[in-house]
């Protein structure tokens, strides 16, 4: 297979890749958001601009700001109640959640975009190995 095949393969791939279902309470209400993974080059650009705050252990595992990097998540890869919503509208949102909404949120982040991607690896090299 060549680079450009290999090329055009993952992006189909990526295109395929269903979206993760994580429901919040936003005002004693059940809310439900989609987030779909982001292209790696976007993700290391993210999580790159937001550096672990010290003493928080979500970041000193994960090594990036969490809340930060869901506040500047590109919308265009989440809908909230099946809508996609504004910039303002999402940073909003994400102020007025309780910390364990937010720790959800985070948690299908670092899946979705490092943790999922890393297992693909693994089992490409499974793969090869044959």
């Amino acid at each position: 297979m060549t680079l450009q095949e290999k090329i055009a393969k993952a992006q189909a791939q990526f295109a395929e890749i269903q979206p993760t279902v994580v429901n919040v309470e936003v005002g004693g209400e059940l809310t439900v958001l989609t987030i779909r993974p982001i292209v790696g080059g976007e993700w290391q650009d993210i999580i790159a601009t937001h550096p672990p705050r010290v003493g928080a252990d979500g970041d000193e595992t994960v090594g990036y700001n969490t809340d930060a990097v869901a506040v500047d998540y590109p919308v265009e890869a989440v809908t909230v109640d099946g809508e996609t919503p504004s910039s303002e509208d999402w940073r909003e949102m994400l102020s007025v959640l309780s910390a364990p909404n937010r720790t959800n949120i985070a948690t299908i982040l670092y899946k979705l975009n490092h943790l999922d991607p890393a297992i693909r690896l693994v089992e490409a090299g499974k793969a090869f190995k044959g």
